[in-house]
């Protein structure tokens, strides 16, 4: 049960700690008084949701994968797993996120009908969607660590992207970029989270490439 525990309890604050970004974004907004910045921040999380769709899938076959490999000792393909699937999903992330950058207007215009607010919403919405691009690998690096049993790792990704560093470029950005700064504290936490990510799937790769570290880690 403790283990069961630990491995769940990272998708858990993945699923509280986006509520609580969501509402800390909307709040931080809404102290500039302007009700179109605030109806085109829900209509560019509403384009990111949907966004994020085919990368849950695409995690959901990588822990599949990962867990019965690992559990069968088969620590190669581990790693080529994880490799393959990063590199196919940060494709994909890569042409959404060309087509965010260069179509803004296309997807604000699904969800607001007011050419005007479209194009107000046009540079804070390639902001919010500037690190899009590293979607994939946020991901699978996280679904990496649930697969393996080490869920205190995965909590370590969503917390970092959610809360460590999110909270302080929210308060501090603002004072320097105005209203930019909002909009960019979620794209500049999840750059500042694949550093994390760097340093966590390098140390783990090094202990799958020494089996007696597994054990002793385990």
């Amino acid at each position: 049960m403790p283990k069961i525990l630990e491995i769940g309890s990272s998708t858990m604050i993945l699923l509280i700690m986006a509520s609580i970004q969501q509402m800390m974004l909307f709040k931080t907004l809404s102290a500039y008084d302007d009700q179109t910045l605030i109806s085109l921040l829900g209509a560019a999380y509403r384009v990111l949701l949907f966004a994020v769709i085919p990368f849950a899938g695409i995690g959901q076959g990588l822990q599949s994968i990962i867990g019965i490999n690992y559990g069968a000792g088969k620590l190669d393909r581990v790693k080529d797993a994880y490799k393959v699937f990063t590199v196919n999903a940060s494709i994909m992330a890569g042409v959404l996120w060309l087509l965010f950058l260069i179509f803004p207007e296309t997807f604000l215009g699904m969800m607001v009908s007011d050419p005007g607010m479209v194009q107000k919403g046009v540079p804070y919405f390639r902001l919010l969607f500037s690190t899009f691009l590293l979607a994939g690998v946020i991901n699978n690096s996280a679904t990496l660590f649930q697969a393996l049993g080490k869920g205190w790792k995965a909590s370590m990704i969503f917390l970092s992207r959610q809360i460590i560093f999110f909270i302080p470029l929210l308060m501090f950005l603002p004072d320097y970029f105005g209203i930019s700064g909002v909009w960019l504290a979620m794209p500049a936490a999840e750059f500042l989270t694949v550093i994390i990510i760097a340093v966590l799937v390098v140390a783990e790769f090094r202990k799958i490439n020494h089996p007696v570290a597994i054990a002793t880690d385990t």
